[in-house]
């Protein structure tokens, strides 16, 4: 197989991501305003869920946000019963974020029909055309978060844009 591609396919390939992108936005949007939360709530949500169990300083730290911020949001999510705090049985300073039942049941209200979709898409693709899918997915969502982190280095050394002139 070889790895250049033509400048169609390439441009293909990108539009397509590029609405995926978009249609995932549009989703999680949609959603968030289902649950009645904000994108950075939605966000820390997900994350809870990936995880199970998640301490308040690695969810700031994987949902990019300082520890106050982490703080007041999961102080929201748990007020609309999507959260809970426990302590760490190990380390009873470290707080333990975990997903309420409710918020599970939610999410599959959500997302689940989007698991049921994607099987369904799935089967149109063989072992090896899924595999190299998920190669793609996984190579691409390290680009984006190594270019994330190289715009938030770039934010904290000379600040927004729009203030640059």
């Amino acid at each position: 197989m070889s790895n250049k591609i033509s400048e169609e396919l390439a441009s293909a390939l990108t539009a397509a991501n590029r609405r995926y992108q978009q249609g995932t936005d549009a989703l999680d949007q949609a959603a968030s305003e289902l649950l009645g939360i904000n994108r950075t709530d939605a966000r820390c949500i997900d994350i809870v869920l990936q995880r199970g169990r998640v301490t308040a300083g690695d969810l700031a730290l994987a949902a990019g946000l300082s520890p106050g911020a982490a703080t007041t949001a999961i102080d929201r999510l748990e007020r609309a019963g999507y959260v809970r705090r426990a302590r760490d049985p190990d380390d009873r300073r470290r707080v333990i974020v975990e997903p309420t039942e409710r918020i599970a049941e939610l999410a599959e209200e959500v997302y689940g029909p989007l698991r049921d979709g994607g099987a369904v898409l799935m089967a149109r693709f063989s072992e090896r055309q899924l595999a190299a899918i998920t190669k793609f997915f996984e190579g691409a969502a390290d680009l984006q978060l190594d270019r994330a982190n190289e715009v938030r280095e770039q934010l904290e050394r000379n600040g927004p844009l729009s203030a640059q002139g």
